[in-house]
């Protein structure tokens, strides 16, 4: 059995009341474009060999995160850090003060 419907009365009835929730659902559309953005400008970077892929090696990328560390501390707090006398106690209290949540800092890979 095949059914004739409008599809302005299905958009309308799925749309939620709360307008609030439209704004939320325009605002993700708007980031997502952005995002596109910046990946399609970065694989054009990468193409034209302005810029590297970070390797996918764990000591490459703990050293690269050492150094956005240091970029936060420095940034956020006025302090140079030493990263080569840098415990691994006073690392994780650095990350625990820079981090937005209090935990250590994410790999560079993960989401």
């Amino acid at each position: 059995m095949a059914y004739l419907v409008d599809t302005n009365v299905l958009v309308r009835l799925a749309a939620p009341a709360d307008p609030r929730h439209q704004i939320a659902r325009m605002q993700r559309g708007a980031w997502q474009e952005q995002q596109d953005l910046i990946d399609a400008t970065c694989r054009r970077l990468v193409d034209q060999q302005v810029i590297e892929p970070l390797s996918t090696d764990e000591e490459e990328t703990s050293r690269w995160n050492l150094r956005e560390l240091a970029s936060l501390i420095e940034g956020n707090f006025h302090v140079q850090l030493d990263l080569t006398g840098l415990s691994e106690f006073e690392r994780l209290a650095y990350e625990r003060r820079a981090s937005w949540n209090g935990g250590p800092l994410p790999s560079p890979h993960s989401e």
